[in-house]
C-alpha cells in the first residue's frame, strides 16, 4: 500500500505533526483503516481515496480511534497529492464537509470552518490536572476545552495529569496564551482521551484559537504549539471560517 510519511506545521528538521499518508485503491473498511493507523503509531494517518476525482475522500486515524476532523493530516495529504497532480489546490471531500487547501509557495493553507469556544467554566478536576490557573475559558460546539492563561511561560511549564485530563474532557483541551518568542500566540493540545496525551501541532485547534483572538489581535496571527516538536502556523480571520497554514517537511 502506497504512503508517505511527513510533518505538518513544521519549520526546521524535527519539527511539526507526524502524519502518514495512505491512497487507498479501492474499498477499505474502517475497521481496517484502525489497524493500519495502529501499525504506524502516529498521531494522525490520512487514508485518501480516488485521488483521480475532483474531490478525492479522505479520513483521518490516530493510532486509537477515528476522527472527526485533523488539520494537520488533511495538510500532509494535500502535500502528498498536489505533488503528484502538479496542482496548487486540491478539496478533499472529508467527514467535516468539504476541505480546500491551497498551496501557497512553501505555504499550504487549510481553509476551515471557525470554532469558537463559548464562554464556559472549565470542569474543576481538568483545572486541577493541568495545574494552572484559567484567566478564561470556553468550549467548542465539538467539545473541545479552551483554556487561556496568564502568559505563555505558564503554557510551557505545565505538566499535565493526564489521568484526570483524559476523565475531563472526552476531546481535546486547548492550553493557550497571548505572546510568545516569536509569535504572537502560544499554546498546546492534550488529548489522552482520544490516545494523543499531548499533540504537536494540531490545525483544528487553531480554529477555536482564531477567534478566540482575532478581536484582540487582529485578523493574521502567527501562532506557536510549544510541543516537544514544536508546530508553526499562521491563522487569517475568513468570518465564518479560519485559513490555517503551515510548512510540510518529508520525514
Amino acid at each position: 500500500m502506497e504512503h508517505l510519511s511527513v510533518a505538518a506545521f513544521a519549520d526546521g528538521p524535527g519539527t511539526g505533526n507526524p502524519a502518514v499518508v495512505v491512497f487507498v485503491r479501492g474499498g477499505l473498511e474502517a475497521a481496517e483503516m484502525q489497524r493500519i493507523a495502529s501499525r504506524f503509531g502516529a498521531p494522525a494517518t490520512a487514508f485518501v481515496h480516488d485521488t483521480s476525482g475532483a474531490a478525492p475522500a479522505i479520513r483521518w486515524f490516530s493510532p486509537t480511534t477515528e476522527l472527526s476532523l485533523c488539520g494537520h493530516g488533511t495538510l500532509a495529504a494535500a502535500y502528498a497529492v498536489t505533488a503528484n497532480r502538479g496542482s496548487a489546490s486540491v478539496i478533499f471531500s472529508s467527514p467535516a464537509g468539504p476541505l480546500r487547501v491551497d498551496r501557497e509557495g512553501d505555504w499550504f493553507v487549510l481553509d476551515l470552518p471557525a470554532e469558537p469556544a463559548h464562554p464556559a467554566a472549565p470542569p474543576v478536576r481538568l483545572v486541577e490536572g493541568l495545574g494552572a490557573d484559567p484567566v478564561s475559558a470556553g468550549v467548542t460546539e465539538r467539545g473541545d476545552i479552551l483554556i487561556e492563561v496568564d502568559a505563555p511561560d505558564t503554557v510551557a511549564a505545565i505538566d499535565p495529569d493526564l489521568r484526570l485530563v483524559a476523565e475531563s474532557a472526552g476531546h481535546a483541551v486547548i492550553v493557550t496564551a497571548a505572546g510568545g518568542v516569536d509569535c504572537e500566540v502560544t499554546s498546546r493540545v492534550f488529548a489522552p482521551a482520544i490516545g494523543i496525551d499531548e499533540d504537536h501541532a494540531t490545525g483544528s485547534a487553531h480554529a477555536a484559537i482564531g477567534p478566540w483572538f482575532f478581536p484582540r489581535l487582529g485578523g493574521q496571527i502567527t501562532a506557536r504549539q510549544h510541543s516537544p516538536r514544536r508546530g508553526l502556523l499562521r491563522i487569517e480571520d475568513r468570518g465564518q471560517r479560519v485559513g490555517v497554514a503551515g510548512k510540510v517537511l518529508e520525514r
